[in-house]
């Protein structure tokens, strides 16, 4: 067994020959050792790595900042990198976040991959990219290695109330060919061990922190009075408390809104579907920031006490580490993503809940308060001696795994198939009268103007009918999506032969 050094305990990094799944032919082309120690071996080799990804920039979350960090990672290691991402198909926006872009065209995935030919492929996402990459390297038995970031299951039941053991089969399918699947921490391990079953190949992953950009000088330097909004703040004396993310219901973003003034001044920094509503209910004790990027956002982690992270559903939260590398302690929920990420009484604070009918907000109280107690410098030191990026980039690349001759399975088989347009046509149109049925216009392939077939504009409706406007809207989602999935199920199976 080999350790990585510099990674938080329980992110050991085991692998051996017996680890990997060699059955079949893939046998005989798979390395038996990781990509970074064949790279040792052979530094002027020119290995080429494929990412694929349904999420990318423009996009801000969690995964995205990942991918960035190992892309540069794995281009100073001297590896060829190249991404297959959303922008590069024709892509609609999903239902319920028009920001997310769902492609169309997913069969130019295998033509991507016979042309940069990798050695080594890598799929972050379950969304259509990432099908399409798993179904055609499965049908041409190369070998490929997946990660698990977002709990979609449990995402997909709180928006639109989708059971989530109709949503963890598939995960289980879509992870299961795969040479290792790595996953954020410890916890969601065990998660997925106890649905995917003790033989899936899952492995711990740790994160890192850009600590040239989240730094805790920042705070020393009171940089923060770059931003008139926090000078007026802090002027008052209060204590800021902070939340940052995607302003939606999964997020849990009420709770940070509903607790009370005497913890301090609260601000919130992020846009999302629920911002407007939330703006119009507490706009007068909470204060919108807005989306931050970069050091905009490094400005508001510094000028924080406690940054409070309610999510309930994340896996991870790359958020939290941004916040404590600037010396902000973390309060939040003892649930997946924090338990493994904030040292109980060291970087933050995880109070759980006396009984089960206490209220969420009096954990999340106490341990903010507790937080109070801790030194910024201290959270700050603890944070870059574990959260790094190195540490993140070594597991990864160990445990990609290497394809010798990929010239062999990337070879162009261009057979002529009849791909069902009528099909793509039926989806389309449905996906059209989705965006025209009077509740929110989104654009289909980027920029341009709503249909010309558009239903003529109805009435604002009463506040009262909320609940019912919520319910048709979740019906056209769901509606969508079905549509969407047929239209891939109909294309996908002829991928092993295309490109």
């Amino acid at each position: 067994m080999t350790t990585t050094p510099g990674v938080a305990s329980g992110y050991a990094f085991v692998k051996s020959a017996e680890d990997r799944n060699t059955d079949g032919d893939v046998s005989a082309t798979v390395e038996r050792s990781s990509l970074y120690q064949t790279m040792q071996r052979n530094p002027n080799a020119g290995y080429r790595l494929m990412l694929v990804s349904d999420t990318f920039s423009p996009q801000v979350n969690g995964v995205v900042t990942t991918i960035k960090n190992l892309i540069a990672f794995c281009q100073r290691l001297g590896l060829e990198v190249d991404i297959i991402e959303p922008s590069q198909f024709m892509n609609v926006g999903f239902p319920i976040y028009p920001e997310v872009r769902l492609c169309i065209n997913m069969w130019h995935v295998g033509i991507r991959l016979c042309e940069f030919r990798p050695h080594a492929v890598h799929i972050f996402t379950e969304g259509p990219l990432g099908v399409s990459a798993r179904v055609f390297c499965g049908g041409r038995n190369i070998p490929f290695t997946t990660s698990y970031h977002t709990r979609f299951p449990e995402y997909l039941h709180a928006l639109v109330g989708l059971p989530v053991s109709v949503s963890y089969p598939f995960l289980r399918w879509f992870h299961a060919e795969a040479q290792s699947c790595l996953v954020p921490t410890p916890t969601v391990r065990a998660e997925l061990t106890h649905r995917f079953g003790p033989a899936s190949k899952l492995y711990n992953w740790t994160r890192g922190v850009d600590i040239s950009t989240f730094d805790m000088e920042l705070r020393r330097q009171e940089a923060w009075r770059e931003i008139e909004d926090l000078v007026r703040i802090k002027a008052t004396g209060r204590k800021i408390l902070l939340w940052v993310g995607r302003i939606s219901r999964e997020k849990n973003v009420e709770e940070f809104c509903e607790l009370g003034e005497e913890f301090g001044a609260k601000v919130l920094v992020g846009d999302g579907p629920i911002r407007p509503k939330m703006e119009a209910k507490y706009g007068k004790t909470v204060h919108f920031a807005g989306f931050k990027r970069g050091r905009d956002l490094a400005l508001y982690y510094a000028a924080a006490d406690v940054f409070v992270f309610t999510s309930k559903t994340d896996t991870f939260g790359n958020v939290m580490i941004e916040a404590m590398a600037c010396g902000t302690p973390v309060a939040a929920f003892p649930v997946t993503g924090p338990i493994d990420v904030v040292e109980h009484g060291v970087t933050g604070f995880i109070h759980p809940k006396f009984n089960d009918d206490e209220p969420d907000g009096v954990s999340l109280g106490a341990s903010i308060r507790s937080c109070l107690t801790l030194s910024p410098d201290d959270v700050a030191r603890r944070c870059q001696e574990v959260w790094t990026l190195d540490a993140m980039g070594r597991i990864f690349v160990d445990n990609l795994v290497v394809l010798e001759h990929p010239e062999d399975r990337f070879k162009m088989r261009r057979k002529k198939h009849k791909i069902n347009y009528w099909t793509a046509l039926l989806a389309l149109i449905i996906y059209r009268l989705y965006m025209d049925s009077g509740l929110e216009s989104h654009q289909r392939f980027g920029p341009g103007s709503k249909s010309s077939l558009a239903i003529p504009e109805k009435p604002a409706k009463p506040e009262n009918e909320e609940e019912k406007k919520a319910a048709t809207q979740t019906l056209w989602s769901v509606w969508s999506s079905v549509i969407m999935t047929i239209y891939l199920l109909s294309v996908i199976p002829q991928m092993s032969s295309f490109g």
